[in-house]
């Protein structure tokens, strides 16, 4: 994957000695997998960026992008998730693409359980009617049931 970035996409990374994009290998369906790594990695990115340009605002609705995705005996479908703005809350409605669902359960990196979670936290969330896709982008606080159903529906046809 690494090689047809650089060749396919012109991505240079620094593990190929080509770039200067950092690569960090994910295993999502792997239940031994850590992610230390990558938040190691995310944190030495965030050193490096001028923060006076880091407009994340914490009041704002909230939204991110869908990192992994699972169906799981118990929870139904989860998604982890990396919020860019705004306060993620339970309760709240949610939709990422096709899927829209309540958030039900909201916790962070280690597992444990969050009343609400800010901009650049990464979390898990239960509470999704259908899984969404990896890497699409989430908007929440939706002020409804039938508002979350309605982008859903209307972001499943645009794609189709």
């Amino acid at each position: 994957v690494r090689e047809r970035l650089w060749r396919e996409e012109g991505v240079g990374l620094e593990t190929l000695g080509v770039g200067a994009v950092q690569s960090v290998p994910i295993a999502a369906g792997d239940p031994q997998w850590d992610p230390s790594a990558l938040l190691a990695a995310i944190l030495a990115e965030a050193e490096m960026l001028d923060s006076d340009k880091l407009a994340a605002d914490p009041s704002r609705q909230p939204a991110g992008v869908v990192i992994e995705s699972e169906r799981t005996t118990g929870e139904g479908h989860r998604a982890a998730l990396i919020l860019t703005d705004g306060t993620l809350r339970p309760g709240d409605w949610m939709v990422a693409g096709g899927a829209y669902g309540r958030v039900r359960a909201l916790r962070g990196g280690a597992g444990e359980p969050l009343d609400s979670a800010g901009p650049s936290d990464p979390v898990l969330v239960s509470g999704w009617r259908a899984a969404p896709d990896v890497g699409e982008a989430f908007v929440g606080r939706m002020g409804s049931e039938g508002e979350a159903a309605g982008l859903a529906e209307l972001l499943r046809c645009e794609s189709e």
